[in-house]
């Protein structure tokens, strides 16, 4: 009612309604008057009402994409276990891929990459247990290798490989030429090809408290 007395709906009605007042009319033109003035009024109160009331006033809902998360992208061979390891932000690795390393495992035949996966878990497990010192606690690495981790790890090069293929083995770490003794060689089949054998080279950077691979592919020379 306020708002109608505001805007001069109440007067104008008492005006036309009024048979003294100069601006009398009759019934039949009141009505079509009253429409017209009253719908005039109405939209001025809509007006109000609605800049009054306009913080409460909702703003519409945006579309928004959905957002699928992509699958992880399908394993199919050593180089993309590699480069899955090293470009998974969420997994704490303490292995570390020479150059060298690297480049051969983006080349690397090995047919078994589920193998290959697994052990490479498994040398990650085991850079963390030494990083903590586990290994000290052993009689053996061996022993600390195959009952940690269950990882057959041979400690050192044979003769022939140490000596005359010794280059096989080595690669730039720091700045400085290091010589990965220990290694896992993986077998499936015969292993009489690449396709069917590889090895891991690596040794423990006391250093950076880190296992560094220097070889990782094909088995090197033997004789």
């Amino acid at each position: 009612m306020k708002l109608l007395r505001d805007f001069g709906v109440v007067d104008f009605m008492k005006s036309i309604t009024t048979p003294n007042n100069d601006q009398y009319i009759n019934n039949a033109d009141a009505f079509s008057v009253c429409k017209a003035f009253t719908k005039s009024a109405w939209m001025k109160i809509m007006k109000t009402l609605s800049e009054s009331f306009s913080f409460l006033s909702i703003a519409p809902a945006k579309d928004t994409a959905i957002v699928e998360s992509k699958p992880a992208p399908e394993i199919k061979s050593v180089a993309d276990v590699v480069l899955s390891h090293i470009n998974n932000k969420e997994k704490i690795s303490y292995l570390i891929f020479t150059d060298k390393a690297f480049s051969q495992a983006l080349s690397c035949k090995f047919s078994d990459v589920k193998k290959f996966e697994l052990n490479l878990n498994r040398l990650n497990m085991a850079a963390n247990l030494m990083r903590a010192g586990v290994h000290r606690e052993w009689g053996s690495q061996r022993g600390f290798f195959l009952s940690s981790v269950r990882l057959p790890v041979h400690l050192k090069l044979s003769d022939t490989q140490e000596q005359k293929f010794g280059d096989d083995y080595d690669a730039e770490h720091h700045g400085r030429i290091v010589r990965g003794r220990m290694h896992v060689i993986l077998i499936t089949g015969g292993g009489r090809s690449d396709e069917e054998c590889m090895v891991i080279h690596f040794f423990f950077c006391e250093e950076c408290q880190s296992i560094v691979i220097t070889r990782c592919g094909a088995h090197g020379r033997t004789a």
